[in-house]
């Protein structure tokens, strides 16, 4: 193969991996829109043709650009193989034909997944938006599974959250974080923002 070849191969790779990440990123940030019940215009790839942000998608609100930056929950004891194995059983269930079921990953409370992830985002400085926002996704289902990477919302309170990450947002960028398990026993919402305590919200599901 050519070095032009070569050059134009890895573009588009790049460029479609680039894609598929923010299309799953833009379907986390649907989902906590819908779960808020806000009214938007759209969404756009916030460093598409233009240099990083800092976040992951933005959301248009007539004139208001709010940037979400995504960071999918890992509760596996070990980063990265509670994500990998919701992958590699994915996988297995596409090529099958069926629909897998696993479990074993999950933490029942896992605060420290959580302060780990927020913690690494809180370091990020983003900018040109009107207003930023944190999105942690969790219980997230693959293709072709059925039970997701989860923990037992009904034992993390906002009080937890409060203690162990407060103190982190604050000095962060963002104007408001969310932890939203997509695929749990309870259809919790958990919000946070400057002027206050994380708080809970529970709908039936």
């Amino acid at each position: 193969m050519r070095a032009a070849q070569k050059i134009s191969t890895t573009k588009t790779y790049t460029a479609n991996l680039m894609t598929t990440k923010f299309a799953r990123e833009k379907d986390l940030v649907e989902r906590l829109v819908r779960r808020l019940g806000l009214d938007v215009d759209g969404y756009e790839d916030p460093n598409a043709n233009r240099p990083e942000t800092g976040a992951d998608v933005t959301i248009l609100r007539g004139r208001q650009r709010v940037g979400v930056q995504v960071t999918i929950l890992d509760t596996g004891a070990v980063p990265g193989k509670a994500i990998g194995a919701e992958k590699t059983q994915a996988k297995a269930a596409l090529e099958g034909g069926g629909a897998g079921v696993y479990a074993g990953w999950g933490n029942a409370l896992p605060i420290d997944a959580i302060v780990s992830a927020i913690t690494k985002k809180a370091r990020a400085r983003v900018a040109g938006f009107d207003e930023v926002w944190l999105l942690v996704s969790a219980g997230i289902p693959e293709h072709g599974a059925t039970i997701a990477t989860s923990f037992m919302t009904h034992w993390l309170t906002p009080e937890a959250l409060t203690v162990s990450t407060a103190k982190l947002l604050a000095g962060s960028s963002y104007q408001r974080a969310f932890l939203h398990p997509i695929m749990a026993l309870e259809g919790a919402l958990y919000a946070w923002t400057p002027a206050g305590q994380w708080t809970k919200d529970v709908r039936p599901k």
